[in-house]
């Protein structure tokens, strides 16, 4: 037995269709190779090469970033450094460490300061600042790529 389906198109729409299907997909794959320009390597977590901690695990960076302990597991000071506000690095560190928007990351820390609780991360005013501020008690997220030898990788993410 055969079956016979018949299908009856309008060629202006189908035309329309697959001309915006290729507009979409041409649109998605420059968005991804302009991102890939900015954003080239995976962020890492780094401290001075004379820092005693030699790797953090993830609660121990949510811990400090958030706010919940001001020490590295060692109990020396830890002093976080933050990009600048609205930065594809700060952005996209946030979203991966917490899956949280950088909106939402800054609503939580006015709670925080509201409350007295706890103090944010210190925020540099360029990627260069956050590698100046780099001292043996601070913790800075970068670029794989932008690692110096007075780095030393703690985490990656």
């Amino acid at each position: 037995m055969r079956i016979y389906i018949s299908l009856k198109h309008n060629t202006n729409i189908v035309n329309r269709t697959g001309v915006c299907y290729i507009a979409c997909l041409l649109l998605s794959l420059m968005t991804a190779s302009v991102l890939a320009r900015e954003y080239p390597m995976p962020l890492v977590l780094a401290v001075h090469q004379d820092n005693e901690i030699s790797s953090l695990d993830k609660k121990d960076v949510i811990d400090i970033y958030m706010g919940r302990y001001s020490t590295f597991p060692n109990g020396q000071i830890a002093k976080p450094v933050d990009f600048p506000t609205n930065s594809i690095e700060r952005t996209t560190f946030y979203q991966a460490l917490v899956g949280k928007t950088e909106r939402k990351i800054n609503a939580y820390w006015s709670r925080l300061l509201f409350s007295g609780r706890a103090t944010p991360p210190l925020e540099a005013s360029s990627k260069q600042a956050v590698i100046d501020l780099l001292g043996e008690s601070t913790l800075i997220y970068i670029h794989k790529g932008d690692i110096t030898k007075e780095m030393k990788i703690v985490y990656q993410l």
